[in-house]
């Protein structure tokens, strides 16, 4: 893996992934970077690279895991809804900011930022059809052109006024809590799944005998 020239940037991030030990331990991952690529990064740099790609991980393998619970979920729960046309097949998600009853096909989903949640909804072949985007025009780090193609933009950077998410018509709306998104707001719209981001920075820098000429 050629990572001379890494720098802390989203496309970083989704070069590094597939390649990065799969650990939790934000010392042992940001001097696995200063081994592969990275030394030329500050230790802080190389730390908050670490915090990056774990928490990249993790929303990825929670995103599989609501994505395989709308597949698995799907045959008893269709059959027992197939009475009732109007009754849509759902399955309760259990999320940051409480439970919620989200489609087991969703075909209208948003993600509220462009960096942890879009990409990993799109490897997994979730029908996005608007998100957070990066600079103007809209840019999505990790994307083709062609998976990128339908995605409409609801904000540069952060999410923009609600009235461009409704519009949309969304099925589902997934975030994550870092950005701090409007969540009754959004519910009242579709559907919304926040997941957890807990940085661990301060904890990780601040154990005894541990120093930045360690990193």
């Amino acid at each position: 893996m050629d990572t001379q020239h890494i720098a802390t940037d989203t496309w970083s991030i989704d070069h590094l992934a597939p390649h990065a030990p799969a650990t939790d331990d934000l010392l042992e991952l940001a001097t696995w970077l200063q081994c592969n690529g990275a030394a030329h990064l500050s230790p802080i740099e190389r730390i908050e690279l670490a915090e990056r790609l774990i928490t990249r991980r993790r929303f990825l393998i929670g995103a599989g895991v609501l994505a395989l619970g709308m597949i698995t979920g799907c045959g008893t729960q269709e059959q027992a809804a197939a009475p009732t046309a109007t009754v849509a097949a759902t399955r309760t998600v259990r999320h940051a900011y409480g439970t919620t009853d989200v489609p087991l096909k969703p075909q209208r989903v948003i993600a509220l930022d462009a960096f942890f949640t879009l990409t990993p909804l799109v490897e997994l072949g979730v029908p996005v059809i608007g998100s957070v985007s990066l600079g103007s025009p809209a840019v999505y780090p990790g994307l083709s052109d062609q998976e990128s193609a339908n995605i409409v933009s609801i904000g540069n950077g952060r999410l923009g006024s609600l009235e461009t998410v409704a519009a949309l018509k969304p099925d589902l709306i997934i975030g994550i809590d870092f950005v701090e998104p409007p969540y009754e707001e959004l519910s009242q719209i579709a559907p919304t799944v926040i997941n957890s981001y807990s940085p661990r920075l301060e904890r990780a820098t601040s154990r005894p005998g541990r120093s930045d000429r360690h990193l």
